[in-house]
């Protein structure tokens, strides 16, 4: 498989939307504080807690483990790929990036597509659109094919946008 497709391109931008979401934020030395990370917890360190309680803040600090280096490599190609063939589509741009974060994040896709005015026909046809633009993009350009963790996209797609088999 040396042929970029639809799906190891939504498959990217899933592991660049997740990778920035685990990035951990930007901090500035302040007047009074400092700017050292927070700490990182495991299980074994919030035992005795209520049971809802610990389930709920393993998950925050699940999310918030960084990424490993290679994948923020990965993520930066995304980006530069966003910027060099979406440049003159800012519709399908701003669709594919919404729904790449609405599926790491767990959010309906839907929803947002009610609150921001978009038919969601529409929008999922924008997404298709923009998958197709930069396979083609990449292909055109001999991009080398590098594909994203399978282990982790695996566990987060819940359906692939429509018509993604074509």
């Amino acid at each position: 498989m040396d042929e970029w497709t639809k799906e190891i391109v939504f498959h990217r931008y899933l592991e660049a939307a997740d990778v920035l979401r685990r990035l951990p934020p930007v901090r500035f030395p302040k007047e009074f504080g400092n700017a050292w990370p927070d700490v990182l917890r495991d299980m074994d360190d919030i035992r005795g807690h209520d049971p809802d309680e610990r389930v709920r803040e393993f998950a925050a600090v699940a999310r918030r483990a960084p990424p490993p280096a290679a994948a923020i490599t990965r993520q930066e190609e995304v980006n530069d790929w966003t910027n060099r063939y979406l440049r003159a589509w800012p519709g399908p741009r701003r669709v594919l990036l919404a729904y790449a974060l609405c599926v790491v994040a767990g959010l309906s896709f839907r929803a947002l597509c009610r609150k921001r005015g978009w038919a969601r026909t529409t929008a999922m046809r924008r997404i298709d659109k923009a998958l197709l633009i930069v396979r083609d993009g990449l292909s055109k350009d001999n991009i080398a094919l590098r594909m994203a963790d399978v282990d982790f996209v695996g566990q987060m797609e819940p359906n692939p946008p429509h018509e993604m088999a074509r």
